[in-house]
């Protein structure tokens, strides 16, 4: 059950003439004669106005826990907390990990999805989480432009941190071999980091916009990103130039064009792509051609995740929704009323049986696939 907190809001007082004020006071022609409203009608206006929404959200909390299809679990935050960011899976499938806006970081057994660990970093809000791939760290961005890079093994302070962007770090990711990392911000900086060391290696040459996702390429040293302006980028981090890069959004309002989320769907450049103004597409980040394109029911999408089974991915949107696809066809398979506002984040497990999320209400919710 969600517990809301109450918001006590301050009350406004409205200056009349002294002879309006005596008026009312002493009852000849009060405001409500005149207008002929009376003070009962009012108070059933008000009372009708709250009924309605208590209903509704108690519609909406019961569509969450009487869904047939996957259903939520565990929900282990409370509605008035500030909202989670970002949410990963550890490569051997036993923890999860979730950040958000009060600059917590919360581990979860997998196995009894209870919480193991909560370790509150020095800086206030974290953005984005990731395992290496060994899984034996855990790299942290936060609003601020820091990295916090975290041993899994002695959570208690960080092993390194440092400000490596001037604005928010927005994306990060590790290649699959583990011997790097990638680090994105607001300030337009890509910057590939040695995993040893902890130093730069090199940064990327400035684009056009600031990076919101990526991924990098199973096979060859390729990196694809994707920009706020709506471009896909494909970068050969051998030569470190750029290969080609893609329009695949075409809007006239740029807040709806951003590439919020990209999944790998094989080993070559094929990517299914996802941006805010609710359209999907399935790309080859090489040629710049799209094979297939779809549409989220609702008007902003805000996240992505592709299950590791290869043919179904998930999408997050502002509504709270979640929709389940078909990569294959593009078709929507299952709509789920998830979070009590945006969906920030998910993950899921690589058997594709279970799946986590995160959103602007607060809460992880595991949910059974």
């Amino acid at each position: 059950m969600i517990n809301f907190r109450r918001s006590e809001q301050g009350t406004g007082m409205i200056r009349m003439p002294r002879e309006r004020s005596a008026s009312v006071l002493r009852g000849r022609g009060s405001i409500f004669q005149k207008s002929g409203v009376g003070l009962v009608e009012i108070v059933l206006v008000l009372g009708a106005i709250f009924a309605i929404a208590w209903g509704a959200h108690a519609w909406h909390e019961s569509q969450v826990r009487n869904y047939p299809g996957p259903r939520s679990a565990v929900q282990h935050s409370a509605y008035d907390v500030p909202p989670l960011l970002c949410v990963a899976v550890s490569p051997d499938q036993r923890t999860v990990v979730s950040v958000g806006a009060e600059g917590v970081l919360r581990m979860y057994d997998l196995q009894t999805r209870k919480c193991s660990a909560m370790v509150t970093s020095q800086y206030f809000e974290l953005t984005t989480v990731c395992f290496s791939p060994d899984g034996s760290r855990l790299l942290v961005g936060t609003a601020g432009g820091e990295i916090e890079l975290w041993n899994c093994d002695d959570i208690r302070v960080p092993v390194f941190s440092r400000k490596v962007h001037a604005g928010r770090v927005t994306f990060l990711a590790y290649h699959p071999d583990g011997r790097s990392f990638l680090t994105a911000g607001d300030d337009d900086r890509n910057i590939i980091w040695n995993a040893q060391t902890l130093e730069p290696l090199f940064e990327l040459p400035p684009g056009e916009s600031a990076t919101r996702s990526g991924a990098f390429l199973p096979a060859g040293n390729l990196l694809v990103l994707g920009t706020v302006f709506g471009q896909l980028q494909l970068w050969d981090l051998t030569t470190r130039q750029l290969v080609n890069a893609t329009k695949v959004s075409i809007t006239s309002e740029p807040r709806e064009s951003i590439v919020e989320g990209l999944c790998i769907l094989s080993d070559e450049t094929e990517v299914l792509v996802v941006t805010r103004d609710g359209e999907l597409g399935i790309w080859d980040a090489r040629s710049g051609t799209r094979r297939l394109k779809f549409r989220h029911p609702g008007r902003y999408i805000t996240s992505l995740h592709m299950l590791a089974n290869g043919r179904h991915a998930v999408s997050g949107g502002l509504d709270g929704q979640i929709q389940i696809w078909d990569v294959s066809s593009g078709h929507c398979i299952k709509s789920i009323p998830a979070h009590a506002g945006p969906v920030h984040a998910m993950a899921a497990t690589t058997d594709s049986r279970l799946m986590i999320s995160t959103g602007w209400d607060g809460t992880e919710r595991f949910w059974d696939l």
